[in-house]
């Protein structure tokens, strides 16, 4: 059987990291960071899809990818809203 996109954000570290992690072997990963050099740990069988949202070119592309992913885990975004609560 053919295994599900996953695209998550912020999977550099902390959150989205550990969720790929926990899930690399039951989907394909796509793993999202600003750069490259971002990632200290890759799981297996993990791609790689570098964007920086500031630039709005990035941005366009990064989209394109979206619309061929079957689940999204928005990590980064995740905890920059935790962070923006607890100050």
């Amino acid at each position: 059987m053919k295994k599900k996109k996953v695209l998550i954000t912020g999977a550099s570290r902390g959150l989205g990291l550990a969720i790929a992690k926990r899930i690399y072997q039951e989907y394909d990963l796509i793993l999202h960071a600003t750069r490259e050099e971002s990632f200290t740990e890759i799981p297996p069988n993990s791609q790689l899809l570098c964007a920086d949202f500031s630039d709005k070119e990035q941005v366009a592309n990064f989209c394109k990818e979206l619309k061929k992913m079957e689940i999204i885990f928005m990590a980064s975004l995740i905890m920059r809203e935790l962070l923006s609560i607890s100050h």
